[in-house]
């Protein structure tokens, strides 16, 4: 089975699983410097600057606007890694069948 899914898209769950792993602290600071550039400002001086500026309701918000889809693309990515991650791991882990144990199939095999 695995043979064939390897010829079908190229990798296997466990290679895609391991790419997550071994890039997981690149990625993890990739998303820490697209929060720092596009949130430079702490939760005191957002409401230092909202306090300060009345903001015209009717108007677009050209800062929100460029922090949506950057943010909404880090989150999407991050979620879709978590996905395969959990999907490697569920068909890695043996099925308990009756009594609590993993059947006559993987105890044969050990």
């Amino acid at each position: 089975m695995k043979a064939k899914y390897r010829t079908k898209c190229g990798t296997t769950p466990s290679d895609v699983a391991k790419q997550i792993v071994e890039n997981g602290v690149s990625t993890l600071k990739s998303y820490d410097q697209l929060l720092e550039s596009k949130y430079p400002y702490g939760p005191k001086e957002v409401s230092k600057l909202l306090t300060a500026e009345i903001i015209d309701p009717t108007s677009p918000n050209e800062i929100l606007e460029s922090l949506v889809t950057p943010t909404i693309d880090a989150i999407s990515d991050c979620v879709s890694q978590i996905s395969k991650l959990e999907s490697f791991i569920g068909l890695s882990t043996p099925q308990m069948e009756d009594g609590n144990n993993f059947g006559v199939s993987n105890i044969a095999t050990l």
